[in-house]
């Protein structure tokens, strides 16, 4: 992975705050009380942010898309987890991993892995795939959404 990834995230966690706070803020201003806690944190972090600040993670974004770009160019696909552990019907990724393929602006698919139920472990695992720009998924239709499942056997 590029180096641009280590901030990478920091940098879409305020950029979306900001972004938030700027679309929000009249209604933040005079309901606060009624947002749920997470979001009003959000929203107070984003309007207590400089404008330099915001432009260097705006700076920081270009970087990281181009360079992940450069990546996806090397190769005709990225596989990454969605989760570390086993996914259920209520969890089925970890926001840690999902969020980079919609950061750097790169079409993605989940592709579900079930383990057989004769192994030692029920339930599937996913993973999070990555095309090139302007590769397609599914019949013939950039990101288009698909089901896959693939059947893994003990010691597969």
């Amino acid at each position: 992975m590029p180096d641009s990834i280590e901030t990478a995230y920091a940098d879409r966690r305020l950029i979306m705050s900001v972004e938030a706070a700027a679309f929000h803020e009249p209604m933040y201003h005079r309901q606060a009380e009624d947002c749920q806690p997470k979001l009003r944190a959000m929203l107070a972090d984003g309007l207590a942010v400089d404008g330099i600040t915001y432009s260097r993670a705006l700076e920081n974004r270009r970087r990281f898309i181009s360079d992940m770009e450069q990546l996806a160019q090397q190769c005709d696909i990225l596989l990454t987890p969605t989760k570390l552990a086993l996914a259920d019907r209520t969890n089925t990724g970890d926001p840690a991993f999902q969020w980079l393929w919609p950061a750097c602006v790169l079409p993605a698919i989940a592709i579900p892995v079930r383990h057989s139920r004769i192994g030692p472990v029920a339930g599937h695992i996913g993973d999070s795939s990555a095309l090139r720009r302007g590769a397609t998924a599914g019949p013939g239709r950039p990101g288009a959404r698909r089901r896959w499942g693939v059947e893994l056997r003990p010691g597969v």
